[in-house]
């Protein structure tokens, strides 16, 4: 339901797993480029409710005490605190997190 929001918060779990590893990234250009002009008000339309959900989003991440010594252990913490929210969306994110750790133990 939150169109185009999942790379915003892959960067905000990002950050605040680097912050708390004390890992320094540097980047480059960006990746995409978007040449095409697209329509202001539909964009708006389907990224309102994602605007809203945003506010929400970081502050629960921004509150999330992490305890890993590693990137795998600190997506661990965080989607084990995800999964334990009571909003079914922020469950579905966490066992999405947790699983995807899984892949790498």
């Amino acid at each position: 339901p939150y169109r185009r929001f999942d790379d915003i918060w892959c960067g905000i779990i990002s950050k605040k797993i680097m912050d708390h590893l004390d890992i320094n990234v540097a980047v480059g250009k960006p990746f995409i480029f978007h040449s095409r002009a697209s329509d202001v008000f539909k964009n708006l339309e389907k990224e309102t409710p994602g605007v809203i959900e945003n506010e929400k989003f970081w502050q629960i991440i921004d509150s999330i005490k992490i305890q890993g010594s590693n990137i795998l252990e600190c997506m661990a913490d965080i989607g084990r605190k995800l999964k334990n929210i009571e909003i079914d969306y922020y469950k579905k994110i966490g066992m999405a997190i947790i699983n995807w750790v899984s892949f790498f133990e």
